[in-house]
């Protein structure tokens, strides 16, 4: 899938960011680049697809994707960034992936066979949920496959789409570099915390954030070589009230009765 050509119908992606009261969330509506972008060099934990300390972004192609993907609890606060691609982004899309082996009868069957296997495993991997306390060993092979995509084969990929393992049709999105080089729509940013207020008035009704304008420096820099733009005025603020679960049961059988 080639995203941010004239021709694609994706035109957002979306990231989020969980805060827990109302500082931290005018802290990242203050600069949502550096706030909504990559981490920091000291902030790369190992994830999904990276190792320690490799820079990626992960993302959702849904708003309500990105916000279970950061798993707020009850009560929390969740700002969403909505991302427009400045530049077209080719992207391995594993939920329509479908490799077939053509004709039984061709020489090269085994490897066919073989290439459609690991395509099938590998998006079942990738999307299936894994525990805190396992994740450093379960991500090894994801990790590994996601630097020969991004990186080794030419032409690589900008990033990989993938099935969520958190909602049962939400789709994540994981760019690599150079694709992570992030801008902003709005000249008014960075600003200082000073330019944003959270009121609330009367105390029953829903609050709102509130930017003054008259006092804001223009920053000029156009970001020109940045493939994804934060569209500002898209920005959403949400506070999570309840959460839906999806459960399995298991039986439990006492085998020992006689």
């Amino acid at each position: 899938m080639t995203l941010g050509s004239p021709k694609s119908k994706i035109t957002r992606l979306y990231r989020a960011r969980v805060a827990n009261d109302s500082k931290h969330i005018i802290k990242i509506l203050s600069d949502p680049k550096k706030e909504l972008g990559p981490p920091p060099a000291e902030y790369r934990v190992s994830g999904r697809m990276n190792a320690a300390g490799i820079p990626v972004l992960y993302m959702a192609l849904e708003p309500e994707t990105t916000i279970a993907e950061v798993r707020p609890a009850i009560g929390a606060w969740v700002i969403i960034g909505s991302f427009r691609p400045e530049r077209e982004l080719r992207l391995l899309d594993l939920t329509n992936l479908k490799v077939g082996v053509g004709s039984y009868f061709r020489a090269d069957l085994d490897a066919a066979v073989g290439l459609r296997d690991f395509v099938s495993n590998f998006s079942r991997i990738i999307s299936r949920p894994i525990a805190a306390r396992n994740e450093s060993l379960e991500y090894l092979s994801t990790q590994f496959v996601a630097e020969y995509l991004g990186h080794k084969i030419k032409p690589s990929f900008d990033g990989i789409i993938f099935q969520s393992s958190l909602t049962s049709k939400g789709k994540n999105v994981v760019l690599f570099e150079p694709a992570i080089s992030i801008g902003i729509d709005d000249h008014r940013f960075p600003l200082s915390e000073d330019n944003i207020s959270y009121v609330q008035i009367p105390p029953d009704e829903q609050p709102e954030f509130r930017l003054d304008t008259k006092r804001i420096k223009l920053n000029r820099k156009n970001y020109k070589d940045c493939k994804l733009k934060i569209i500002f005025s898209e920005t959403k603020v949400q506070e999570v009230y309840g959460i839906d679960y999806q459960c399995i049961e298991t039986d439990i059988n006492n085998v020992n009765e006689e």
